[in-house]
C-alpha cells in the first residue's frame, strides 16, 4: 500500500529515536544522553531507541520519531498519508515493526527481539603493563634540510631518451658551484636528490647510455620491445642515482617561473606570448615534453582556439610542481580584471585557452555582447542547446534559435520569438503545442495561463482549468479561481452556477480551500456580478462555512477556521465573523437526531417481499427491485412501477445500463440448487420489458452467490457487463449476451465484492483483500490493501477518471468510506474514513462525492461527510418503520435518499 509523509506545522513529542550508526559506540553515547537504557532494536543501518517515557532528552544525530501504532513509527514532525485506521496499522505491523521515513524509505525491525545490553555494551578489559619512562621528545628541525623530487614515469624517460637530450639543460650546481662558475648561487648538497656512490654513478651512466641507444634504435626500427627494454634500463638507472632526474625537471620549472614573474610584474603581453595552458584539454592528445622551451603564442582572441579547431598534439611537462597552480590563479586574476574593464575577448582567451574553462569563456562572451561566439561554444563544445538557443536569439540568428527551441520542445520560447518577428500564426501554433505538452504533464494551470494570455484561446484555457479543477491536486483551487474569472468575463451565469454547485461537495473535506475559493469569488463578485447573484453566492458560502464549522466544532476548536472564513478587512461585515465564532463555540457535540413518526401512507409498495436484490439505474436514478413475485422497475420521479419479470426463480443480483436499455438479472434455479441463469430484459415497442436472452451454467457448489457488476458500461456501441464466480470472470456484450471476455480473477477462490468499468476505459475490482485498478490501455494494475470486509453490498461512484469512491457497512457494524486515486501513474493514493456507533449500521450509500448516507440498526438515518479520517454526522433523522432496512438508494438530490425496506416497501426521505 503506497504511503507518503507530509510535514506538520508543529512537531509532536518524540516517542523514539532512529540512530544511524555502524557500531555500538554511538549507541552507548546516545544512551548516555538519554540518561537511561532504552529498548534497542536493530534495523538496517542503525538502531531504534525507544525510551521508557515520552519527551525524553534530545539525542544528537538521531531522528526523532513518534508512534502511530504499537510498532509503527514516523518522524515526529510528519503526518502519514493516507491516514490509516487502527486495524490497518495493526495488519501492517503484524509480522514486523516499521519505520516510515521521507523519500519513500521504510525500515523494518523485529519488535519481538530487542537487543539486550550485553549484546552491544561490555566493560573494557584493563591491561596492566610495567611502567616505563616516556620516550624523549624528538628534536624539532630548525630548517628544511631535504626536498625530494619524484622520479619521472618510465614513459617520460622513454620520450626523453628517444627524443635526445633536452636543450640547455644541466645538472643543478653543487656546493661551491654556480652556473657561471661562481659560488654565490650555491645550492646545499643536502637538499639535492642523492647522487649515490662513485660505483653507482658509473653504473647509472652506463645504464642511461645503453637505454638511450636502445630507445633510439627502437624508435627508428619501430620495435616496441627494444623501446620497453630501454625504458627498463633507464628506470633502474634513476633508482640508482635519483640526481639524474634534475636533467628532466629542473629547467621546465624555471621556464614556468619566468612566465609567472612576467605576469605578476605587469608585463602581461610579454608573459602571455609564452604562457602555457594551465589545465590540459581532455579532448586533445598529448605527448610528454622533452625540453624546456615554451612555444610562442598569439594572445589575441580567436574563436578557433576556443572551439579547438587548431588540432595537433599538445605537449605535457612533468616539471613545474606547484608553479602550475600559481599560474592558474594568475590567469584567473587577469581574466577577472579584463572582464571588469570590458575586454571580454581577452577574458574569454584566458578562460577558454589557458584555463580550459569553456563555460566561463562562453558566459563572459555573452556578457560582452558576443552572442554568436557564445552560442557556438554552448552548442558545439558544451553541448548545452538551451543556452545556445538563447545566445543565438540575442545574436539575431533566429533560424538556428528556432531550430534548437523546437528540438528541445521549448515551444513557448519559440512562440515568443516568432511573435517578435511578426509571424503570429506560427507563434500561436507553437503556443498550442506548448500547452498540449504542459497538459500532458498535468500542469493544467500553466497550460491554461499560456493559452489565455499568449495564444488568446479562451476556450482551450477553460478546458485546461477544468482539468486542473477536476484533478483534485495542488492546483485545483487556483484553476477554480481562473474558471470563475472566465465565467465572469463571459457573463456566463450557467457556468458560475455549475462551478458553485461543484465546489460545495468537492471542498466538503477541505475547509481552508473552501474559504480561499469562496472568499476569492466574493471579492471578484463585488465588481462584476449583479446584486442578486452576489447575494446567492454569499448564501452558498455561508452554508458551506457553517457545515465546516459544525464539523470542526465536534472534533476540534474552530478559532483558526473562523479566522480563515471571515478574515479582517474582507467582504464579510465584522458582525458576521463574530456571530460565527460565537455559534461555533456553542456547538461542541454531534447534532441530536430529529425523531419523525412516518405515517403508513408515506410508504410505497414496490414489490411484495422479501426483497432479494436491488439496483439503481445510474442515468435516471430509478430503482429496479427483485422480490417474491419477480422483478419490478420503479420510476421514482413518476411514483409508478412497471413489471419486468414474474418468474419463479430466486433473483440474487441485478444490473442495468445507464438508461435501463438493458436489464441483467442473475437467478438461482429452484429444482437444482447448483443451477444459475443470467437473463436480459429489454423494452418492447409498448414500453414493457421482455425477456431477451438467457445464459445458463452450473457451479461446483451452492454458494456463495455469483457477483454481477451492478452498472453495465456502454463501449463500442454495446452494453457490457461482467459476472464473477470463484474461478473465472465472464464478460457479456449486448442484450443477447454475446460472450465478450473470459479470464481468471486476480485472486482465484477469493470472494469478489466489487466490479466497476467506466466508459473511458478504467476498470476496478475488489477480490479478496485487495482493490485493483487497470487504466484504459490495460496497464499494470495499481493495488491497495483493504483490511476490512463488507457485510453486504458495496456502493461505488467514479467522480473523475481514475478515481473510485466506495462505502459499505463493515463486519463490526461500522460504516466505512474509502477513496482510491490512480490518475498519476506510479503515484496512486488512497484515503479512508469511518464512523462507529454502539447500535451498529445496517446499510449505506454514497449520495455525493465524499458524502455518505447510512442507517443504524434502530432506523436512525444519518448524513455523514468525510473530515480527515472520520465520517462526521451532519444531520440525523429517526424514522419508525415497520421492517428492517434492506438498502439505501441515492437520488439526483444530494439531500434525499430512498429507503428500501426488506418487505418491499420504499420511502423517500429528505435531509432535515
Amino acid at each position: 500500500m503506497p504511503v507518503r509523509l507530509t510535514r506538520r506545522e508543529e512537531p509532536l513529542p518524540a516517542d523514539a529515536f532512529l540512530l544511524l550508526a555502524d557500531g555500538p559506540a554511538p549507541l552507548a553515547a546516545a544512551c548516555g544522553r538519554l540518561g537511561e537504557v532504552p529498548q534497542v532494536f536493530a534495523t538496517r543501518g542503525g538502531f531504534l531507541l525507544v525510551p521508557q517515557a515520552t519527551g525524553a532528552a534530545l539525542v544528537p544525530s538521531a531522528l526523532r520519531l513518534r508512534r502511530l501504532a504499537s510498532d509503527l513509527f514516523i518522524p515526529s514532525d510528519a503526518d502519514l498519508l493516507p491516514t490509516l485506521l487502527a486495524d490497518e496499522m495493526a495488519a501492517l505491523t503484524r509480522d514486523r515493526g516499521l519505520i516510515v521515513l521521507p523519500g519513500g524509505l521504510t525500515l523494518a525491525f523485529d519488535a519481538t527481539a530487542p537487543l539486550s545490553v550485553s549484546r552491544w555494551l561490555a566493560p573494557a578489559r584493563v591491561r596492566r603493563a610495567e611502567w616505563v619512562p616516556l620516550p624523549r621528545r624528538p628534536a624539532r628541525p630548525a630548517t628544511i634540510s631535504v626536498i625530494e623530487r619524484p622520479a619521472p614515469p618510465v614513459g617520460a624517460v622513454l620520450e626523453v631518451l628517444g627524443g635526445g637530450a633536452p636543450g640547455r639543460t644541466k645538472p643543478l650546481p653543487g656546493p661551491g658551484e654556480s652556473e657561471g662558475g661562481g659560488a654565490s648561487t650555491a645550492i646545499p648538497e643536502e637538499i639535492r636528490p642523492p647522487s649515490g656512490s662513485a660505483v653507482r654513478r658509473v653504473a647509472a651512466g652506463a645504464g642511461l647510455a645503453a637505454a638511450g641507444a636502445l630507445a633510439w634504435l627502437g624508435k627508428q626500427l619501430g620495435a616496441e620491445g627494444l623501446a620497453r627494454l630501454g625504458g627498463g634500463l633507464a628506470r633502474r638507472a634513476l633508482e640508482l642515482v635519483p640526481r639524474l632526474s634534475e636533467r628532466l625537471l629542473g629547467e621546465q620549472e624555471a621556464a614556468l617561473r619566468d612566465v609567472l614573474r612576467e605576469l605578476q610584474n605587469g608585463n602581461v603581453e610579454k608573459g602571455l606570448r609564452h604562457a602555457p595552458p594551465a589545465v590540459a584539454d581532455p579532448d586533445q592528445p598529448a605527448r610528454v615534453g622533452t625540453d624546456a622551451r615554451l612555444a610562442a603564442r598569439d594572445p589575441r582572441y580567436s574563436l578557433r582556439d576556443l572551439i579547438g579547431g587548431s588540432g595537433g598534439t599538445a605537449t605535457a611537462w612533468l616539471g613545474g610542481g606547484d608553479v602550475w597552480a600559481q599560474l592558474a590563479n594568475e590567469y584567473r586574476r587577469l581574466a577577472a580584471e579584463a572582464a571588469a574593464r570590458g575586454d571580454h575577448r581577452r577574458a574569454a582567451y584566458l578562460y577558454g585557452v589557458l584555463l580550459r574553462d569553456l563555460r566561463a569563456a562562453a558566459n563572459v562572451l555573452q556578457a560582452g555582447g558576443h552572442y554568436r561566439d557564445a552560442g557556438l561554444l554552448y552548442r558545439d563544445r558544451l553541448k548545452d542547446p538551451q543556452a545556445a538557443a538563447a545566445a543565438f536569439e540575442q545574436a539575431g540568428d533566429h533560424d538556428e534559435a528556432l531550430r534548437l527551441y523546437d528540438q528541445l520542445g521549448e515551444f513557448e520560447r519559440a512562440g515568443d520569438l516568432l511573435r517578435k518577428l511578426g509571424e503570429e500564426e506560427r507563434a500561436v501554433r507553437h503556443y498550442l503545442r506548448a500547452a498540449e505538452k504542459l497538459n500532458a504533464e498535468r500542469r493544467f494551470l500553466a497550460a491554461g495561463d499560456l493559452l489565455r494570455n499568449k495564444a488568446h484561446c479562451r476556450d482551450g484555457a477553460v478546458a485546461c482549468y477544468r482539468g486542473g479543477w477536476e484533478s483534485y491536486g495542488a492546483e485545483a483551487i487556483r484553476c477554480a479561481e481562473r474558471l470563475f474569472d472566465e465565467a465572469v468575463a463571459a457573463g456566463d451565469q450557467h457556468a458560475l452556477q455549475t462551478l458553485w454547485a461543484e465546489a460545495e461537495p468537492a471542498l466538503a473535506d477541505r475547509p481552508l480551500d473552501a474559504g480561499r475559493f469562496f472568499n476569492y469569488a466574493l471579492r471578484t463578485a463585488e465588481e462584476f456580478l449583479p446584486p442578486d447573484a452576489r447575494a446567492d453566492l454569499a448564501d452558498r458560502a455561508k452554508l458551506v462555512f457553517a457545515a465546516h464549522l459544525r464539523t470542526r466544532a465536534i472534533i476540534d476548536g474552530t478559532e483558526a477556521l473562523v479566522a480563515a472564513f471571515f478574515p479582517a478587512n474582507s467582504v464579510w461585515p465584522p458582525p458576521v465573523g463574530r456571530d460565527a465564532a460565537f455559534a461555533s463555540r456553542k456547538q461542541r457535540s454531534a447534532p441530536r437526531p430529529e425523531v419523525r413518526d412516518r405515517p403508513t401512507g408515506d410508504l410505497t409498495l414496490i414489490s411484495p417481499g422479501p426483497v432479494t436484490a436491488a439496483v439503481v439505474v445510474r442515468g435516471t436514478f430509478d430503482v429496479i427491485v427483485a422480490g417474491a413475485e419477480g422483478i419490478v422497475y420503479w420510476r421514482v420521479a413518476e411514483g409508478r412501477t412497471v413489471p419486468v419479470w414474474n418468474g419463479r426463480e430466486r433473483v440474487t443480483a441485478l444490473s442495468s445500463s445507464a438508461g435501463a436499455e438493458v436489464i441483467f438479472a442473475v437467478t438461482h434455479g429452484t429444482d437444482d440448487t447448483w443451477a444459475w441463469n443470467l437473463r436480459t430484459f429489454t423494452p418492447n415497442h409498448a414500453g414493457a420489458a421482455q425477456l431477451t436472452a438467457k445464459h445458463s451454467w452450473h457451479s461446483e457448489d451452492a454458494g456463495p452467490p455469483v457477483y454481477l457488476q451492478p452498472a453495465a458500461v456502454l463501449r463500442d456501441g454495446e452494453h457490457r457487463v461482467k459476472l464473477a464466480t470463484r474461478t473465472e470472470y465472464l464478460g457479456f456484450a449486448g442484450p443477447h449476451l454475446r460472450p465478450d471476455t473470459v479470464h481468471r480473477p486476480p485472486e482465484p477462490g477469493a470472494t469478489t465484492r466489487l466490479l466497476v468499468d467506466t466508459a473511458d476505459g478504467h476498470s476496478w475490482s475488489w477480490a479478496g483483500e485487495f482493490i485493483r485498478h487497470w487504466g484504459p490501455n490495460a496497464e499494470a494494475a495499481d493495488r491497495w490493501y483493504v483490511a476490512w470486509a463488507p457485510l453486504d453490498v458495496v456502493d461505488a461512484i467514479t467522480p473523475h477518471p481514475g478515481v473510485l469512491e466506495i462505502t459499505a457497512v463493515a463486519g463490526h457494524g461500522e460504516v466505512r468510506w474509502r477513496e482510491f486515486d490512480a490518475r498519476i501513474p506510479d503515484q496512486s493514493t488512497s484515503r479512508s474514513a469511518f464512523d462507529a456507533d454502539p447500535k451498529g449500521y445496517s446499510a449505506a450509500c454514497l449520495v455525493a462525492q465524499r458524502t455518505v448516507a447510512a442507517v443504524t440498526n434502530d432506523n436512525e438515518l444519518r448524513w455523514l461527510r468525510v473530515s480527515n479520517s472520520k465520517l462526521v454526522v451532519l444531520a440525523a433523522l429517526t424514522i419508525r418503520l415497520p421492517a428492517r432496512v434492506f438498502a439505501l438508494i441515492p437520488t439526483p438530490d444530494t439531500y434525499e435518499v430512498v429507503v428500501l425496506l426488506a418487505d418491499g416497501y420504499a420511502l423517500r426521505v429528505r435531509k432535515p
